[in-house]
């Protein structure tokens, strides 16, 4: 079973490189996969402990607020 951090990096990382095809209009979905299983599995890690750290710096409500509804 996924844990939460594995299910965000599954869909965060590889959407950030899948906008970036986009922008680019070269859409490769075997790469987007192969970003995926390493969002799910290495990206994971990184993920609480940097989130962490933002909530710990920002200060501001309303741009912690906002973070939290876009990332979470």
């Amino acid at each position: 079973m996924l844990n939460k951090n594995q299910v965000r990096g599954l869909i965060i990382y590889p959407l950030g490189d899948l906008i970036a095809q986009l922008i680019l209009g070269e859409v490769n979905f075997y790469r987007t996969g192969i970003f995926a299983i390493v969002g799910c599995f290495i990206y994971s890690f990184e993920i609480g402990k940097w989130f962490g750290y933002l909530e710990k710096k920002i200060k501001n409500p309303f741009l912690k607020n906002w973070l939290s509804g876009v990332v979470f």
